[in-house]
């Protein structure tokens, strides 16, 4: 039986190598700075550019990955065991759930099962 059980799993990893996995985007938590700006600031459209930033960079650049755009800091990672593309995604789907859930805070993060994304108006690292 513990034999069965193991081809099983060995079996279900082996299938994400050629069957299309996705991330998991399930959120743990976020956490919103209760400072916002305005829609016309400076601010929003740095932010913007370094959610771009983060997007096309964080699955290229070993999964973690610091931009940076005059007014605005950001930080994106992901698990590892993610392909490439599954990191793009899964960076994406937190910045939108950043957009819509803290929408014009001048800074927020967010984890989700498989990534994290946090931008602040202030140079920082983790």
């Amino acid at each position: 039986m513990q034999q069965m059980v193991k081809l099983l799993v060995i079996g279900l990893f082996s299938t994400c190598n050629f069957v299309k996995c996705t991330p998991d985007t399930t959120e743990v938590y976020h956490i919103c700075n209760g400072e916002k700006c305005w829609s016309f600031d400076e601010f929003v459209v740095d932010r913007a550019r370094v959610l771009d930033y983060l997007s096309d960079g964080t699955a290229t650049n070993n999964y973690n990955y610091y931009a940076e755009s005059s007014s605005c800091y950001g930080h994106g990672v992901c698990n590892g065991a993610l392909t490439q593309s599954d990191c793009s995604d899964c960076i994406l789907a937190a910045e939108n759930a950043l957009i819509d859930t803290c929408d014009y805070s001048i800074g927020a993060q967010i984890q989700l099962k498989d990534c994290r994304v946090r931008y602040e108006a202030y140079p920082f690292s983790e």
